[in-house]
């Protein structure tokens, strides 16, 4: 699926259409250089974004959370995997750049 993070009626139709019982949300701006000079873009995508997927997840899963998962994060905490691995990602206990 291709679209924006921030487009609440598309996030929701997602949900209705998909038996989604997990997220895991990396669309993070995650340059702070960058967001130190424009916050609003930053704060749209980490904000509005994590806020629009939090409340469509809400929605959908009516207070049935047995189950479901929500993992929240930026992609700099995540590993490509080795050439031959299929679907296999490792999620890192650190972040490659400290702030």
């Amino acid at each position: 699926v291709r679209g924006n993070v921030c487009d609440y009626d598309a996030v929701r139709a997602l949900f209705a259409e998909h038996a989604i019982d997990g997220v895991i949300h990396l669309a993070a701006e995650s340059h702070v250089d960058r967001s130190i000079r424009d916050p609003f873009p930053f704060a749209r995508t980490n904000v509005l974004g994590t806020l629009t997927l939090l409340q469509a997840a809400r929605e959908a899963w009516n207070g049935a959370w047995e189950g479901k998962r929500f993992y929240l994060s930026k992609m700099s905490c995540i590993k490509e995997p080795k050439s031959g691995a299929e679907n296999s990602y490792t999620f890192l206990s650190f972040a490659f750049k400290p702030y």
